[in-house]
């Protein structure tokens, strides 16, 4: 064995180093000196990395602590083996590094669903329009009827998707309403259409219009009125 503080070299039966007096029970037998191998001291210390592996990890709510919580993890267990005993917090580290992967999918869901709510309420107004659109020609061919209030009419017309005409296309709520004629028995001449989401993860806002075309936007998602109140997008 190697005796760690003046290097000599002494058989693995000796005690301690009669060069310089350290005491070399617990010496790795065959340890050199680089190798990062320790002798027993009686004393572990634990692996600051460990430690901030488990910290990071606990608060995952922030997605670069969760990076950090798996990069502190794994270099805390490597430097723990490396000690040969003289460093302690495997099991801190084996924490940091489950609950920052853990940290990690959570981030990775969210980004995924707002991603996912943001693509379907870009596309939300394209189907508002393409019922208005669909209405106004409704209209044109049925001049006796005026527009409807079904969507199904507007698919049995073929002038919209079978997808729209159930009410429900990419995350949003479709439909129709306030269609009845300002005078009985004459063609309807008004309608209004709003457009909600299925909920906070497939979309974010309410659209409507009706049948001068205008499309509007509310944040709030409050009621049909305020939709009518709110933003104009085009």
């Amino acid at each position: 064995m190697i005796c760690p503080k003046c290097g000599t070299a002494w058989p693995d039966t000796v005690s301690s180093c009669s060069n310089c007096g350290t005491t070399l029970a617990g010496v790795v037998p065959g340890g050199v000196p680089g190798w990062h191998l320790t002798y027993e001291t009686g004393e572990q210390h634990t692996s600051g990395k460990a430690v901030g592996s488990l910290v990071c990890g606990i608060v995952w709510l922030c997605g670069l602590l969760s990076v950090v919580a798996v990069i502190l993890g794994h270099l805390s267990l490597s430097e723990i083996r490396r000690s040969a005993g003289g460093l302690k917090g495997r099991g801190m580290a084996v924490a940091g590094l489950v609950l920052g992967y853990l940290g990690l999918m959570v981030a990775i869901a969210f980004i995924a669903r707002m991603h996912v709510a943001g693509v379907n309420t870009s596309d939300a107004p394209n189907s508002v329009r393409a019922i208005v659109v669909a209405e106004h020609r409704y209209q044109a061919n049925n001049a006796a009827v005026g527009y409807t209030c079904k969507l199904a009419d507007l698919s049995s017309a073929g002038l919209i998707d079978a997808q729209l005409a159930q009410g429900q296309k990419h995350g949003y709520v479709f439909m129709l309403q306030n269609c009845m004629p300002a005078v009985q028995g004459v063609p309807v001449q008004a309608f209004q259409v709003y457009a909600l989401p299925v909920s906070s993860s497939t979309g974010a806002g309410a659209f409507c219009s009706d049948q001068s075309g205008v499309i509007r936007f509310d944040a709030n998602e409050g009621s049909v009125q305020a939709c009518f109140a709110g933003s104009r997008i085009e």
